[in-house]
């Protein structure tokens, strides 16, 4: 089952409003349609570790003191 366009509307808004790339987004929304397909193992701790490297590796962290 596909995601609702709403929710990744919501998720491209958020990721667009944090000054992130479209990458981000994009792997966000692979992980919501793998979990919304059962594609996606919850228990595999392995998996989980795999894909949560994955989003935030794209993510861009600019830290200004």
């Amino acid at each position: 089952m596909a995601i609702d366009i709403k929710v990744r509307e919501s998720v491209l808004e958020a990721v667009h409003n944090s000054n992130q790339s479209d990458k981000v987004a994009q792997k966000i929304v692979n992980l919501l349609e793998e979990l919304s397909n059962g594609t996606f193992d919850l228990n595999n701790r392995e998996e989980i570790q795999i894909y949560l490297n994955t989003i935030l590796e794209a993510i861009n962290i600019n830290i200004t003191k």
